[in-house]
């Protein structure tokens, strides 16, 4: 493997592409972490469905004027139920597979039926470990918050602005907020790789390469393949691996990196698979990368206009 001091194009002072390269790489982290903390432990897509379940029920709430101290409405009076297509349509799912995995849901207590669509019954939304979750994903994107801002890579418009004081019932809010942020990654997904699975696991794979990388090798400056941080600084992973990671079964993980291989998004090599530096040379995934962005400028001026990055500044001041 190269030497990166060598590689001029990757040790260069910072510019705004090489900036963006690299918050989107964190994002990628960010947003794999935050599907794992809402997983715990269950089926990607059980998990992604419930997500999507949860924000279409609370879409009144979201829209109110103040953030309700809990995870969830009181009653279920002010929820909206979403139907079995329009959650299909959502997740990127086959019709069936999402009415089975519902049926299945359901069974287990998580969601229930009616005439209306799907809800997810605000006991499930007050538990224990509903909450512990939330406190979890609100830990990581604080962390995701005070890494790119010691990176400097919030200086093209992400950074906190003059607002309120976070009150002591944010959490909720800022729990919608990140739920949000991930459907609408996951949306990305399914546009710039075909389908909501194949994405996860390329971003998987995608990690898997790019875990050790430097701060600074983030490529060149230009969205040409030449200018993408070389293929054999990228640490091949197994398929294995891969599962381990994403929480699937093998042979569904195995499955999918067969069509990603296919559609040239990822590439097996000697020790295991990679995703190639061309793939991010490509228009679709590069609006991906563009569309990541202006997900995490609308997240964190969202979070700003709560006064939460004043609050996460401030308790990183007091300690």
């Amino acid at each position: 493997m190269s030497d990166p001091v060598s590689r001029t194009a990757s040790t260069e002072l910072d510019t705004p592409v090489r900036r963006l390269r690299l918050l989107s790489r964190l994002a990628v982290y960010l947003l794999l972490d935050l599907i794992d903390i809402a997983r715990g432990g269950r089926d990607v897509l059980d998990t992604l469905l419930m997500s999507v379940i949860v924000q279409a029920n609370l879409a009144d709430v979201a829209r109110g004027a103040a953030p309700r101290p809990t995870h969830g409405p009181s009653t279920e009076v002010s929820l909206r139920p979403i139907s079995i297509n329009a959650l299909a349509a959502s997740a990127g799912a086959p019709f069936e597979t999402v009415r089975r995995r519902v049926r299945k849901l359901a069974d287990e207590g998580l969601c229930r039926l009616g005439e209306g669509g799907v809800i997810v019954p605000p006991a499930v939304l007050a538990a224990p470990g509903y909450f512990e979750k939330g406190e979890r994903a609100y830990d990581r994107l604080r962390s995701f918050y005070y890494e790119a801002s010691d990176l400097a890579l919030l200086a093209d418009g992400a950074a906190p602005c003059a607002g309120p004081e976070a009150d002591d019932h944010h959490l909720g809010a800022v729990v919608r907020l990140l739920t949000d942020y991930v459907l609408r990654e996951t949306a990305g997904l399914l546009a710039s790789m075909g389908g909501v699975m194949d994405g996860l696991i390329a971003w998987e794979v995608f990690r898997g390469n790019t875990a050790g990388f430097p701060h600074h090798l983030r490529g060149g400056e230009g969205y040409a393949a030449q200018d993408m941080v070389a293929d054999d600084f990228r640490r091949p992973v197994k398929v294995a691996e891969v599962a381990e990671r994403a929480g699937m079964p093998h042979e569904t993980v195995r499955r999918h990196v067969g069509v990603l291989v296919e559609a040239g998004v990822c590439r097996r090599v000697s020790a295991g698979l990679i995703v190639p530096a061309e793939v991010f040379a490509r228009d679709n995934v590069r609006s991906a990368v563009f569309g990541n962005a202006a997900n995490l400028r609308r997240l964190l001026a969202q979070l700003s206009a709560l006064g939460v990055l004043q609050l996460w500044d401030s308790e990183r001041r007091a300690a």
